[in-house]
């Protein structure tokens, strides 16, 4: 036990002897701390000389910035009212699609009507002409009727006169009769 004791304590002394040499290590030397001070020295007058400098560039483009920030307000205020044109426009737009679809519905409706008058006008033609037609054919058979009246007593006279058909055996009814079924159908 006393050995280890011993052992004990001597283990103690080696940790002090060490810890006594590693604080002598580290205690700042007078050379290190004059080190220390230039350095620090050095940093304070390069820290001066960038405040200066930043001021001389503040100075120089204190203008700048602020035609900046006036730029980039006013770029606020156009990217609004863009936004605004814009919705404007799209909601334009729509309304233009649906009055061109109208104006075509429009149209399509017109050139039917426009057919459909034209299709009038056209039977309407055709039933002046065929109205025409029908008077022309009941004249002609009006003439047709004052001419074979007329012949039939030509016919009458000259075999009155001579006592035959003047040289001819002419039945002018059954003449005659051919032209009577065509009228009629044509009147109907």
């Amino acid at each position: 036990l006393a050995e280890r004791v011993c052992g004990w304590r001597s283990s103690v002394e080696t940790a002090k002897t060490i810890c006594r040499q590693m604080c002598d290590d580290l205690s700042p030397s007078v050379g290190l701390v004059s080190g220390l001070r230039a350095c620090a020295a050095t940093s304070q007058e390069q820290a001066a000389h960038l405040r200066r400098h930043e001021d001389r560039v503040n100075l120089a483009f204190s203008g700048a910035v602020a035609e900046l920030a006036s730029v980039q307000r006013l770029s606020a205020e156009e990217a609004e009212k863009f936004a605004v044109l814009s919705t404007s426009v799209t909601g334009l737009s729509e309304e233009l699609a649906a009055v061109s679809r109208e104006l075509e519905s429009a149209k399509d409706a017109s050139a039917n009507v426009a057919e459909a008058l034209e299709e009038q006008a056209s039977l309407s033609r055709m039933k002046r002409s065929l109205q025409r037609l029908k008077e022309e054919d009941r004249l002609l058979a009006v003439r047709l009727g004052c001419v074979r009246h007329d012949l039939l007593q030509r016919q009458a006279r000259c075999a009155a006169a001579r006592g035959s058909t003047c040289g001819r055996d002419v039945d002018l009814s059954t003449l005659f009769a051919a032209d009577d079924e065509s009228a009629a159908s044509a009147g109907a």
